[in-house]
């Protein structure tokens, strides 16, 4: 293999494809990057077998067609030291030369023929709105399971109808849901898959995906791809049952606290400190047109503070707790003016929404312990 290829335009694919590579895999080939060279174009692709898969084509001078592997971290890091510039790189069967001007590297290679890729399969082809898929990312992601005892939990449940794509993460103490509209396609009106993908896969795409433009996602029962400018991110499905989290969502609630979104965190981050090593407990109660916000550790002190805030049912005297780090997440991904928290008793959860008929998170409470 003999390719020239522009340092920049190299080093940017590399920084995006190692992510592929997990550093951690039993097979050592499965540690580095494939290079193949073929036409007028160069890809690299890094996969972990498991979760995730990062392909990118770029252009290059191709002389002479072939592969190589190089070691991902290896890689990132010498082309990051060469000038800007055309760099030659020359593969044999176990070694890999790259030269531009007076500077010379001599690489370690495995054999590109051992390589395994992650397959990609056939399925269903939707499109969907960068900036859409990227506020579903945001405002679900944060609140996958880290239990890997219960993987389904650890990753978003993608729900695809023929016009909408509806995500839900939760860990069992809370709950995001956001549905996003879909572009035209040629799914029946009454399809219907879920999915269960990767929330690490989901957080390589999120970094790597442009602000705008279309992102296509390729899925089937086994494997989803996304696909954007001359990337390919692609992951297993992760499998098992998700839950019936429609039980979850709250429903017919009476009693409402509407609070400016920003001042709201504002009182959450300062009164949160103290909490810390109190299970982030922050105690809200209503009164008299406020919501008023407490902590209390017996080996820091107490926190308190106060905001305005529109009530409706019966909610004078209301008290209950919640777990300030957790709204605190939810309240920085929302987009609106102003947040509303529905409530029914100290006891059930409530339901947090920003104005948007399309978003809902659900939040369980904790105990009011008085000291």
């Amino acid at each position: 293999m003999k390719v020239t290829i522009d340092n920049r335009v190299l080093q940017s694919a590399i920084n995006v494809v190692k992510q592929g590579a997990s550093g951690r895999s039993t097979q050592a080939i499965q540690n580095d990057i494939l290079l193949e060279a073929e036409g007028d174009s160069l890809t690299l692709t890094a996969t972990d077998l498991e979760y995730l898969s990062v392909r990118k084509t770029i252009q290059a001078d191709v002389g002479e067609a072939g592969a190589c592997t190089l070691d991902a971290n290896t890689a990132a890091d010498v082309f990051s030291t060469l000038p800007d510039g055309d760099v030659n790189i020359e593969a044999s069967e176990k070694t890999v030369s790259v030269s531009i001007g007076p500077v010379r590297f001599r690489l370690c290679s495995l054999c590109a023929a051992d390589f395994q890729k992650l397959p990609t399969g056939d399925g269903q082809v939707v499109e969907v709105d960068a900036a859409l898929l990227s506020a579903l990312f945001r405002k679900t992601l944060f609140n996958c399971s880290r239990d890997e005892t219960r993987p389904a939990l650890t990753g978003l449940l993608m729900i695809v109808t023929n016009d909408a794509i509806v995500g839900v993460s939760t860990d069992n103490y809370r709950l995001s849901l956001l549905e996003i509209a879909l572009l035209p396609n040629s799914l029946s009106s009454d399809f219907r898959q879920e999915i269960i993908v990767s929330r690490n896969a989901l957080k390589v795409l999120q970094a790597t995906m442009p602000d705008t433009g279309r992102i296509a996602m390729a899925f089937s029962d086994k494997i989803v791809m996304f696909s954007f400018d001359d990337v390919e991110i692609a992951s297993r499905l992760i499998e098992g049952k998700f839950g019936a989290y429609e039980k979850v969502l709250p429903e017919g609630y009476t009693n409402a606290i509407t609070c400016d979104t920003e001042e709201l965190a504002q009182a959450v981050r300062r009164v949160v400190v103290i909490a810390k090593d109190d299970a982030n407990r922050v105690v809200f109660t209503v009164a008299n047109g406020e919501v008023q916000l407490r902590s209390d550790a017996s080996d820091h002190g107490t926190a308190n503070d106060s905001i305005k805030c529109l009530t409706s049912g019966e909610l004078d005297g209301f008290e209950t707790a919640y777990n300030g780090a957790y709204l605190l997440q939810v309240l920085e991904t929302t987009d609106g003016d102003d947040v509303t928290l529905a409530v029914e008793s100290r006891l059930k959860p409530a339901l947090l929404t920003d104005g948007s008929a399309l978003y809902k998170h659900v939040i369980m409470p904790m105990e009011v312990i008085v000291r």
